[in-house]
């Protein structure tokens, strides 16, 4: 299902997302698309992907303690 990026994050609230990007901006931002996987940790979701078209993102403040590459 697509939704617009800011509807995932809402529902997905303190999880990091990865989604398949099917709109961008002018700007060439993420827009909408449907999402690929979910996980707590950005560790668990990265080890999950490795298709460079999937933007991760994380659904609400990133914690401090988050490990990000």
């Amino acid at each position: 299902m697509i939704l617009e990026i800011k509807t995932l994050k809402r529902k997905y609230h303190g999880y990091w997302l990865a989604i398949k990007v099917t709109k961008r901006g002018s700007h060439k931002e993420p827009l909408a698309g449907s999402l690929v996987a979910k996980a707590k940790t950005h560790h668990q979701l990265h080890r999950l992907l490795k298709d460079p078209n999937v933007y991760e993102t994380y659904a609400g403040k990133i914690p401090q303690t988050a490990v990000l590459y």
